[in-house]
């Protein structure tokens, strides 16, 4: 049993990324919620204005509401689709066909487990990659 070494905490670096541009961030934001927001309201006036119509100035304001509402969302991409961590080990393992086990852990909880078949000759580097995306 090989037991596997943390090479790069991913899920700590972006954060740490997050943490760093965190002001800049909230700023962008809030800039581009006012905007939307000022340009709900001045669509409102412009309507009634135009209309004569109280009502249908509330409406257009309220529609331009709702449609500035669905278009923001928070960008997850990168948190959904990296994994948390990478661990590397080395097998030096003598020339024949194998059967490695790879096992994934939380915590002490075995949470999934799978089987590589390699074949191992001298002087020849193999690369086992194993994924858990849980």
């Amino acid at each position: 049993m090989t037991r596997l070494e943390l090479s790069k905490d991913i899920a700590k670096a972006v954060r740490e990324t997050y943490n760093a541009k965190y002001g800049s961030i909230f700023l962008e934001t809030l800039i581009r919620t006012l905007a939307k927001y000022a340009s709900a309201y001045a669509i409102s006036g412009l309507t009634a204005q135009s209309s004569d119509n109280e009502l249908a100035g509330m409406l257009a304001g309220l529609a331009a509401k709702v449609t500035f509402d669905a278009t923001e969302c928070a960008d997850i991409r990168m948190e959904r689709y990296l994994p948390a961590k990478a661990w590397i080990g080395v097998l030096n393992l003598p020339p024949d066909t194998h059967t490695v086990t790879i096992n994934y852990y939380s915590g002490s909880s075995r949470i999934k487990s799978g089987l590589k078949t390699i074949r191992a000759d001298i002087g020849r580097l193999d690369l086992v990659e194993g994924v858990c995306l849980q």
